[in-house]
């Protein structure tokens, strides 16, 4: 691709995107295709501990049309503008350029008319083109990220019995982590998700940084709860949540 054809802006992240940098969003500027797999590479390289607290994204535009690219547990999910009315779509940094290279590249133009042929579009033609083709990977892709999510990240085992999952929900529902100091991190459970908030010297923020699904499972015969960007949340034996090797207390 060349510069005037694809631009990127971010949300977040490091000038490298290598790192979280939370409340900074850079302009729009133009990217090569080198570089810009080079910023997806790093970006996809952040630890999923990262995302728990805090967001980010990436946005590229090129010919009026913008995709939205986010870390999900460690893999990259690219989705068309607007993102409330499009499927994502699980791609590798590689594929992300590669597609972007495709859509926006100009097309080749015959420089003499001895070099047109007309002829009408066959269906190979239809089949070769790369708006059809990636709507059909599009629809194998959700339909993989969808299957694979069901398996849970991996060592966990998720539980699919409504009853169980129900029971779980109620010993986990709660608040955890600490409402002092300013800065400190509470992490809520209720009603299926987990919304993490920050505390200020005039206490906990309304808003939380973070709002996102869970649903159980099993790993090493302990239940464990599996937050949609691909975190796992332990128990130990005093009741406190556990991720890694940060311990968030029950708050009564």
């Amino acid at each position: 691709m060349t510069a005037a054809k694809i631009t990127y802006s971010t949300r977040n992240l490091s000038e490298d995107c290598d790192m979280i940098v939370p409340g900074t969003n850079s302009p729009e500027r133009t990217i090569e295709s080198a570089g810009l797999l080079e910023k997806l590479q790093r970006f996809s390289e952040i630890p999923a501990v990262n995302f728990v607290d805090e967001s980010a994204s990436m946005s590229l535009k090129g010919k009026g049309v913008e995709f939205v690219v986010t870390n999900e547990g460690g893999q990259l999910y690219m989705v068309e503008a607007p993102t409330a009315t499009n499927s994502p779509v699980l791609r590798s940094p590689a594929e992300i350029v590669q597609f972007l290279d495709d859509e926006f590249s100009p097309p080749v133009v015959p420089t003499t008319m001895d070099d047109v042929v007309i002829r009408p579009p066959s269906m190979r033609d239809k089949l070769g083109s790369p708006k059809l083709l990636f709507g059909l990977v599009a629809v194998w892709a959700v339909i993989f990220y969808f299957v694979t999510r069901a398996e849970g990240p991996e060592g966990v085992s998720m539980i699919k019995d409504g009853a169980r999952a129900a029971d779980y929900a109620a010993q986990f529902q709660g608040r955890y982590g600490a409402l002092s100091p300013a800065g400190s991190t509470v992490v809520v459970f209720e009603d299926g998700r987990v919304k993490v908030y920050l505390t200020t010297e005039a206490g906990v923020e309304d808003a939380p940084i973070m709002d996102q699904s869970a649903s159980f499972g099993e790993r090493n015969g302990k239940v464990v709860l599996v937050v949609e960007n691909g975190a796992v949340l332990d128990r130990d034996l005093s009741g406190s949540l556990v991720f890694d090797e940060e311990v968030y207390p029950r708050i009564p």
